[in-house]
């Protein structure tokens, strides 16, 4: 049965809920809200950026932190976004999270949402008594003043700006500034995935808004290895644009003059629309992939083109829906209204009847941001971009990892035109990595003749991926292999280098196994384990069936045994000092990828970096990325524990306090005791 759509109320008083919320905020949303105490809090002029990855809960850990802080000690909140779903999105979040373990004093608070949208209030309808104002970007006058700021100007004021990056518009910065001008306690937040504008650059027009910087920010690469977010593979299809040569000299000229806005020409539009090629291919993509790519969202480049592929696919048995705009009559028997907008977006979240529910959603700009649709597990690019900011949003729709709902994979099928003039717009994947963030492509490494495990064991062994940190109380350095066996395999032909790594607690293991291979070449394999390998806790890490069986074959081929390699100064190796580093130095961007080259080229010891880190330097990078968090973890909890002993409590508690400090303060000198530089 089809869900009743849940309509909010526009203005109303919510209750705080009598018990904890059930959603618990994942490590680095609390370590998002503790930065947020210590850097915003005491501060009456503030103006700062959070920045977290599209589905790294943003909204969510706003939303938490203003209640606390603000609403529940009779502060006020002003909430800005420029789109009918973002409001909805916000207010949703706002009830949803309204729990005792946030409230400490108030029992209820008011709210106010308001809009051009007829569902809503008007600003003429704010009153001076109500706490949280959700307002649309179109709806700010000086009205605001009037009626809510001025009136509430000794009160702290918070103002958050949902997808900040929006937030140089003209009617951002005058609202911004009747806050400035008309609160005595007032502090500035904005929302975003995606800052790209560089904020030291003091000529920008963001840094002029959030004069403070980044209060806190996570990458996105972190969040997909502890799969929070789903670790996308990157696809290209590339079409002939076949465009009439006169228009695409035009267009290329606009683009190398800075003239053009995104938006290609109608008259290439048109082009593209009326390319069968690119058409079948977008349709015949999906059609032949159908359960690979499973629920996708299709970008298209205007209306018409969104209709054309939706009734293709439809024509094909694939349930799908054409949305945009609300408001857009484009065709006489297609209106899009925003309930209509609604129930598409619910048939494809699979609130419906089964017959009902959508494949794909064809749309216009318009899902871009803002909408929370974790079920997607695809992206089709069928619009060019040279928007990094758009190009970010777009790709993620489908990146909702399956700590957070989503989907374990994501597909972004990028439909690339090959342009006469060779036009370059913006590529996902060289996007992405360009801005520091590490993707998964199954394409990537064909020809690398090395199977590693090193750093997957490294990762399991640590728990990095568990976020457990507080089981977790070891330096790096006990988890790098004392040395591997070298060998080699033939496969179709060719020799493929193998490299088993060997860590302390399995090095005698391996040693009887590998002294003993005259016979135990001959043994199967649950007999080996049995003989060899009978620890089911030890093998529980590093160990891998397919190692010893190549072991074996190799042995029956050369009757020889494997080299084996010690590492004997695997405190070369140990990526903690170099984390400690980088956090003590506060190291930009630039500084560390001149550290990470450094090691990786390094004379003497490059190759055994390169084999420790799978010949891949993006995952040395994110390695060392995953450290350099563990280590500000042990930071923030010494300082919140110091915290703890400062207060009244009975002797027992102190002395337990007072142990775990120690063992934390232990962990970082040991780590100051490693003579690395």
């Amino acid at each position: 049965m089809k869900k009743e759509l849940k309509k909010q109320t526009s203005n109303g008083i919510v209750k705080v809920i009598n018990k904890n919320n059930p959603r618990k905020m994942h490590s680095y949303q609390e370590n998002a809200i503790s930065t947020m105490n210590k850097k915003i809090n005491n501060k009456d002029d503030y103006a700062g950026l959070l920045v977290l990855p599209t589905g790294g809960g943003k909204t969510f850990v706003a939303m938490s932190w203003a209640l606390e802080n603000v609403i529940d000690n009779g502060g006020k909140v002003i909430w800005l976004a420029h789109r009918f779903e973002l409001l909805e999105q916000a207010l949703d979040t706002m009830k949803t999270t309204a729990y005792k373990d946030i409230f400490q004093k108030k029992k209820e608070f008011n709210y106010r949402i308001i809009s051009g949208n007829k569902l809503h209030d008007k600003i003429k309808d704010i009153e001076k008594s109500d706490d949280f104002l959700i307002v649309g970007k179109d709806s700010i006058n000086d009205t605001i003043t009037k009626k809510f700021i001025e009136p509430n100007k000794d009160k702290r004021l918070l103002v958050i700006i949902d997808e900040a990056h929006h937030s140089t518009a003209k009617t951002y910065r005058e609202v911004i500034e009747l806050v400035k001008n008309n609160s005595n306690n007032k502090q500035i937040l904005g929302l975003t995935a995606t800052p790209f504008r560089t904020l030291k650059d003091e000529k920008g027009l963001l840094k002029k808004v959030f004069k403070d910087d980044i209060v806190f920010k996570v990458d996105l690469d972190y969040l997909i290895s502890k799969e929070f977010l789903s670790a996308p593979t990157f696809e290209d299809v590339i079409i002939e644009a076949d465009i009439n040569e006169k228009d695409e000299n035009k267009l290329s000229k606009q683009i190398e003059e800075n003239k053009f806005l995104d938006n290609l020409p109608s008259a290439i539009v048109n082009q593209l629309i009326n390319n069968k090629e690119r058409s079948d291919s977008i349709v015949n993509r999906y059609i032949n992939n159908r359960e690979k790519y499973g629920k996708c969202i299709v970008f298209a480049l205007n209306i018409d083109d969104a209709v054309s592929i939706n009734e293709l696919l439809k024509s094909q048995g694939i349930k799908s829906d054409v949305i945009f705009s609300a408001g857009v009559k484009k065709y006489d028997d297609f209106k899009m209204t925003n309930e209509k907008r609604i129930n598409i977006i619910e048939n494809y979240r699979g609130n419906c009847k089964p017959n009902e529910e959508l494949e794909v959603l064809v749309n216009v700009n318009i899902l871009t941001e803002g909408t929370d649709l974790p079920m997607t597990k695809s992206i089709f690019l069928a619009r060019p971009t040279n928007s990094e900011i758009l190009m970010t949003q777009m790709v993620g729709r489908a990146l909702r990892g399956v700590s957070a709902g989503g989907t374990a994979e994501a597909y972004i099928v990028n439909f690339n035109l090959k342009w006469k003039n060779k036009i370059s717009f913006v590529n996902p994947q060289t996007l992405y990595i360009n801005n520091n963030h590490v993707f998964n492509d199954i394409k990537s490494n064909k020809n690398v003749q090395y199977e590693m495990v090193s750093l997957t064991v490294i990762r399991q062994l640590t728990g990095f991926l568990k976020g457990n940190l507080s089981k977790y109380q070891t330096t790096f350095n006990e988890l790098i292999p004392v040395g591997f066996y070298l060998f080699y395999i033939e496969v179709n032909s060719e020799r493929v280098t193998k490299e088993v790594f060997v860590y302390r607690h399995l090095e005698e293991e391996y040693k009887v196994f590998v002294d003993d291979l005259a016979t135990s070449h001959k043994i199967k394999l649950n007999d080996l384990k049995s003989k060899y390998f009978n620890d089911e806790e030890k093998i529980e890490f590093g160990f891998y069936n397919d190692d010893v069986l190549n072991m074996q074959e190799y042995y029956k081929e050369t009757k020889q045994k494997p080299q084996f390699l010690r590492l004997l100064d695997r405190v070369k190796y140990n990526l903690t000092p170099y984390a400690k580093k980088i956090y003590d130095d506060d190291m930009g961007a630039k500084s560390i990828a001149k550290l990470i080259n450094g090691l990786w080229e390094d004379k003497e010891n490059g190759k055994i970096w390169q084999s420790l880190h799978d010949y891949d330097k993006l995952k040395l990078k994110r390695t060392l990325e995953e450290e350099r968090y563990r280590l500000e973890s042990i930071y923030e909890n010494i300082e919140k524990l110091n915290d703890e002993v400062l207060k009244d409590i009975n002797p027992v508690e102190e002395i337990k306090i007072l142990q775990e400090i120690e063992k934390n303060e232990k962990i970082l000198n040991e780590i100051d005791t490693l003579d690395i530089f």
